[in-house]
């Protein structure tokens, strides 16, 4: 409400100094409470310290939306050039960062609302330690349901253009039993996975860990083997018994793991 209200007067401003000065500090003030409140209504950590301004935040942006309370995020130090945009909706969602992440284009992680009364509440978003962020417009969409979770494990290497799709925008039902059928579910990847350019993540997707998800793979269920090769629009096992290595090198022979 304020930032509507600010902008209402600052269209009331005339064309003198004076006036234009007074409505430039009126912004500036509005823009300072309303980072400050982002502060004091959430809970924010960097490298396990709270946090009050956004100037602590080093390569991470956060935006909350809406009501915009009782969220907790917790930030680690990154490596890279990219930063981490992180839009939040709703209320008490959770968004975890390990340690030693590399981060070299931008990551986007959203809590987007479906509509003004079904929005993200209780979600979490979770990054373990040592992953390989490399390419551009990966994007994190968060579940929609309470509770609801996409966890990312460690020692994972990523390309560009993919999608986590952690929710579905509309409802599908069947005509018959007006049953619902595409229910909200989670994705999880565990570790040492691979996982090529332009893959889309839909709910219920389980990878387990030393897997390749090849490119332009959509993944739309559980995968529980591990040392698999995934590809497919749906994704299927292609091949079993293979493990992969970030160098081209003879290094792999020795390596135990896969992006050292």
């Amino acid at each position: 409400m304020l930032r509507v209200f600010s902008k209402k007067i600052l269209g009331l401003c005339g064309k003198s100094r004076s006036q234009r000065s007074l409505c430039t500090s009126f912004e500036k003030d509005n823009e300072t409470y309303e980072e400050d409140s982002i502060f004091l209504n959430n809970e924010i950590y960097m490298n396990d310290k709270r946090v009050m301004n956004s100037s602590e935040l080093e390569n991470f942006i956060i935006q909350t939306q809406g009501s915009g309370i009782g969220h907790k995020i917790y930030l680690h130090s990154t490596k890279g050039n990219g930063k981490v945009y992180i839009n939040l909706w709703g209320e008490e969602n959770v968004f975890k960062i390990g340690k030693d992440n590399v981060i070299n284009n931008d990551l986007f992680v959203s809590y987007w609302l479906c509509s003004p009364n079904i929005f993200p509440r209780k979600v979490l978003v979770e990054i373990g330690n040592h992953n390989i962020f490399n390419g551009e417009q990966i994007k994190i969409i968060c579940p929609i349901q309470e509770n609801g979770y996409i966890k990312i494990g460690n020692s994972n290497l990523f390309g560009g253009y993919i999608t986590f799709r952690g929710r579905n925008d509309h409802l599908i039902y069947d005509i018959k039993t007006r049953k619902r059928l595409n229910i909200d579910s989670n994705i999880v990847l565990k570790d040492n996975i691979w996982v090529c350019d332009s893959v889309v993540f839909l709910p219920k997707c389980l990878i387990e860990g030393n897997a390749i998800i090849a490119e332009r793979s959509l993944v739309n269920k559980e995968f529980n083997e591990k040392n698999v090769l995934i590809a497919g629009l749906p994704a299927s096992i292609k091949k079993r018994g293979v493990m992969w290595n970030k160098n081209l090198d003879e290094s792999y022979k020795k390596s135990k793991n896969p992006i050292n």
